[in-house]
């Protein structure tokens, strides 16, 4: 279900909701995602439960909130950061330090909660921007003949993620105990090698 935002959102209101989530997302990463109760939210936020059920439907509703605020970030600041940047190398590169950034942010419980879901549409998953973008970017390499033709781009960008979300995910195992952007750039070398042969 969306989210439930006051009738005429006041900044009193606003102050409000963002205490509630950023109260979730520490909880969340603190405690994990299901010992982080509505009650305890409310608890580190001062609100009454009531309160947390005018602005989200449940827990679920922050953690959906959360990625929408990631998707959106790689929508704006990672397009826009990134783009002049034209080296492949660097590129990839860059984008999975911003992809690591928002890993390291919401931490390992909430990662592990979020790619626990079942029957996910790879379809959906596709047409996020945290794909759209690299996608984008190697399409346009591919018609300069930067990169390999012989392999599609959603494939690439599938084996990509394929690639870097198995070492956020053995990073949440391990409990976020080693540099995850190291590991990602040393798991990502052998790839970028790849599709920049000819």
């Amino acid at each position: 279900m969306a989210n439930k935002p006051p009738a005429h959102p006041t900044k009193k209101s606003e102050n409000t909701k963002r205490v509630l989530h950023d109260s979730a997302m520490r909880l969340i990463d603190q405690l994990g995602y299901e010992k982080a109760t509505v009650q305890l939210i409310c608890q580190e936020s001062n609100v009454s439960v009531g309160t947390f059920y005018n602005y989200y439907d449940s827990k679920e509703a922050v953690v959906a909130e959360f990625s929408q605020k990631n998707d959106e970030l790689f929508d704006q600041i990672v397009r826009t950061s990134l783009k002049e940047e034209k080296g492949i190398e660097d590129y990839i590169r860059k984008y999975f330090t911003y992809y690591a950034d928002l890993n390291i942010q919401a931490g390992t419980s909430l990662y592990m909660r979020t790619t626990r879901k079942k029957n996910i549409d790879m379809r959906q998953e596709q047409i996020r921007p945290m794909y759209t973008v690299l996608e984008e970017f190697l399409r346009d390499r591919q018609k300069e003949n930067k990169v390999r033709d012989d392999i599609h781009v959603v494939t690439m960008v599938h084996q990509l993620f394929t690639i870097v979300r198995g070492v956020v995910i053995d990073w949440c195992i391990c409990e976020g105990r080693y540099d995850l952007h190291r590991e990602i750039q040393d798991f990502l070398t052998p790839y970028i090698r790849y599709i920049l042969e000819e």
